[in-house]
């Protein structure tokens, strides 16, 4: 008596299956590239202030995130985006002002924010702005944060 196989022959798939697959998945990942840049924060007058703020580019404008490190535990800070060229470059018009921030007990402190008035495309560009912590007094937005005393600054890079 004879046995049936229970192995199936493939058939082989047409030639533009595999081929659409493919430019699905290139498309796809087309589609989900976010223009990106960042700034690595330093430490300024004196202090061991370090960090990293981060822009990703969204409709409604650039979405900022930043986590700094080494500040005064309990204090109020505000990070700054401004058009000076570098870091040791004097006061320059402000892009943005961030909301104080208050550093927990270990000195670390993050913001985030949308930026609606600024983009990393063509236009109100980020690249080559600055990035500045600055330390408010008593929690308060000053009519200028430019008046606290900055603590830490990186430009942004591209």
């Amino acid at each position: 008596m004879r046995t049936r196989s229970l192995l199936v022959p493939l058939r082989r798939p047409p030639v533009a299956l595999p081929f659409a697959a493919m430019l699905v998945f290139l498309l796809a990942a087309c589609a989900g590239e976010q223009i990106k840049a960042e700034s690595w924060i330093g430490p300024a007058g004196g202090t061991t202030v370090t960090g990293r703020a981060q822009f990703a580019q969204q409709k409604a404008g650039v979405n900022l995130v930043a986590h700094v490190r080494g500040l005064t535990p309990e204090a109020a800070y505000s990070l700054l985006v401004s058009d000076r060229a570098d870091c040791a470059a004097g006061a320059r018009a402000q892009a943005f002002e961030s909301s104080p921030v208050i550093a927990d007990e270990y000195g670390i402190a993050s913001f985030s924010a949308v930026l609606p008035g600024l983009t990393l495309l063509d236009g109100k560009r980020l690249a080559g702005k600055t990035v500045s912590v600055r330390r408010t007094q008593d929690g308060s937005p000053q009519p200028s944060a430019m008046s606290g005393a900055e603590v830490g600054c990186g430009t942004v890079d591209r």
